[in-house]
Order: C-alpha cells, then structure tokens, then sequence
C-alpha cells in the first residue's frame, strides 16, 4: 500500500462518506460518490475500498444490487495471503473477517429500488 494505511483509508472512506450524509444526500448517492473517489488505487487498496464501501451499504441499509454483485464477486475470489507484503498480520486477519462480515451482510441486505448505478 503505496499512499494509505490500512486504517487511514478505511477512516478517510468512512469520514467521506459521513460528510456526504451530512449534507442531506441519500445513503445512495453518498456511497456512490465515496467510491468514486475511491477507484483505481492499487490491489489490496482496491480490495479494501471494496470492503468499506460494503460495510456502508450495510450500515446505512442501502443494497445497490450492481455494487453487491461486483464487490461480492471480488471479495470471494481474493487471496488474502497475496497481500502479506502489504499488510500486517493483525491487518490481515481483520481483513479477512471484515471480508467474512460483509458478504454474510449481502445475504441479508435488501437492494434499494430508488436508484441502480
């Protein structure tokens, strides 16, 4: 992880999101911005980013089906081992628990009809 800790992306993700609530956005809209300005940063920052952004839906009980059904999609094929050089084995085994969490979440969270992205 080039630019982030593992907890400073999660917190930063969090805040974002957080600020975008704050001004009266829809739970959908401010998941979607946060990952947005989320993208693209690098393999395990990515896996992360993915994690954070399904912990909000579940959080805030938003189920965008298209973010579920990609982020599910990732989170089971990834190999946690394969990020040992980046993270610590504390951060490891939150990750993979956080990972766990997550996707049990989606079984139960129910998608949100307002707004597909």
């Amino acid at each position: 992880m080039k630019e982030w800790k593992y907890n400073e992306l999660t917190e930063a993700m969090k805040t974002n999101c957080y600020r975008f609530l704050s001004q009266n956005e829809g739970g959908n809209d401010a998941i979607v911005r946060t990952a947005n300005e989320f993208t693209n940063m690098g393999k395990v920052e990515d896996v992360i980013v993915d994690v954070v952004i399904g912990e909000l839906m579940i959080e805030q009980e938003v189920g965008i089906e298209s973010y579920m059904n990609a982020i599910g999609q990732r989170l089971r094929v990834f190999d946690v081992t394969t990020a040992k050089d980046e993270l610590t084995e504390e951060e490891l085994k939150d990750l993979t628990h956080r990972i766990k969490n997550v996707l049990a979440g989606f079984k139960t969270l129910k998608v949100n009809s307002n707004k597909e992205t």
